[in-house]
Parts: structure tokens; C-alpha cells; sequence
């Protein structure tokens, strides 16, 4: 019961506080405080023509190189800007360091392929393996049932190991 009052009070607080506060006062009805919204303002002229300058000047900017070098096609491009002295330290440096990095990275991606196809043959090889088949016989006696005359020479098996077990086994 207590918590709903102290609720209570406080909102009452917030909103006599919205009400009573001077910005809200000094804003209603005074001419200075109204705004006139437009697109004519300030900032936003200084974004068009920062915006305009921004176009003007991208169709006047040197064209890229017709070799572009990507170490995901070929590292050769790399490597020959890495030996190029005509080319500002840095891009020499980094072109460098990602041919590097690129001919580490098919090292790293031939033997994560070996590794792959070897697991998935050892997945491949135990997802068809089955248990073998028990063929239950309904009269195990059968084993032991048989003539000893008008056995062909080689025909003969030696059942002399044979256990057989029960259904209960």
C-alpha cells in the first residue's frame, strides 16, 4: 500500500516540476523563443555545398591503377609494389607485409583442406558402418542334424567351435 502512494507523490513531483520550470514559461507566447525550420538554415547550406565540392571534386581525382593490388587474386602485384622505390614508404611497407600475410594464409588454407577431407572420409567411414546383422535361428538344433553319409569330399564344415546362443543370450 505504501508503494503506489510513493509512486504517486513522485509523478505528482515530475509533473508540477515540467510545469513550473522556467524554459517552459519563458517559451509560451514570447516571439523570440518560436523557430522558423527550413532546409535554408546554416548547417544545412554548408552541407550542400560541402556536398557539391565533395562531387565536383571526385570526377576531377586521378583514376586508380589499372593493376589493382588484391592478395586474394595474386600476390605478384604485391610483391612488385614492395620493391617499387617510386611508391610512398607506407604503401611499400603494408604491401609487403599483406603479400606476407597472403602467402601464409594459402599455407594455412591448403593444410585446413587436407585436414577437412580427412575428417570427413573418417566421418564418411563411420557413418556406413553398421553392426552385423544376428540371424536368431529359430531351431539351432539344424546345426547338428545332418547325415554323416553322402557328404561330398570338401563340402564338410567343422562346427566344432560353433556356440549357439539362445534368444535369451
Amino acid at each position: 500500500m505504501l508503494r503506489p502512494a510513493l509512486q504517486t507523490a513522485r509523478n505528482v513531483r515530475a509533473a508540477r516540476s515540467f510545469q513550473t520550470s522556467a524554459a517552459r514559461r519563458a517559451a509560451h507566447g514570447d516571439s523570440k523563443y518560436d523557430t522558423h525550420e527550413s532546409f535554408f538554415t546554416g548547417p544545412w547550406i554548408h552541407a550542400g555545398i560541402l556536398f557539391a565540392l565533395g562531387v565536383t571534386a571526385y570526377n576531377f581525382l586521378p583514376a586508380p591503377k589499372e593493376v589493382v593490388a588484391a592478395p586474394v587474386v595474386n600476390t605478384d602485384a604485391l610483391e612488385a609494389d614492395a620493391k617499387d622505390a617510386s611508391l610512398p614508404w607506407l604503401t611499400r611497407f603494408l604491401s609487403g607485409r599483406i603479400a606476407e600475410t597472403a602467402d601464409n594464409n594459402d599455407k594455412y588454407n591448403d593444410k585446413h583442406l587436407a585436414l577437412a577431407v580427412d575428417v570427413a572420409d573418417q566421418r564418411l567411414l563411420f557413418n556406413e558402418a553398421e553392426m552385423p546383422k544376428v540371424r536368431r535361428l529359430t531351431y539351432p538344433s539344424l546345426f547338428e542334424q545332418q547325415s554323416p553319409n553322402c557328404v561330398g569330399v570338401g563340402t564338410e564344415v567343422n562346427l566344432s567351435d560353433l556356440v549357439v546362443k539362445t534368444e535369451e543370450q
